[in-house]
């Protein structure tokens, strides 16, 4: 294979290794959020037939994905760099 198609196959699985990680993280941690204090407007305004715990805990997912990606894709290029030793 390519060097190109390695650095691309990395950095795709870094992209789904965090958006797996950090979606539960975010669903997990905002569930327990919503369903001790009640969501924020956002989250209700959003995901409109759900309350509580229920939209939190998918605003949760969502952002969770977003930030996982972002970071996973991150990590997976600087796996690809050369390194000078």
């Amino acid at each position: 294979m390519t060097t190109i198609f390695r650095h691309v196959i990395k950095m795709i699985l870094g992209g789904v290794a965090g958006a797996i990680i950090f979606g539960a993280l975010g669903f997990f941690i905002l569930v327990s959020y919503g369903g001790n204090h009640g969501c924020f407007a956002l989250a209700d305004s959003i995901f409109a037939p759900m309350k509580g715990y229920e939209s939190c805990g998918l605003f949760g997912l969502w952002i969770g994905f977003i930030i996982g990606i972002i970071v996973g894709v991150f990590f997976g290029s600087l796996f690809c760099r050369k390194r000078k030793y």
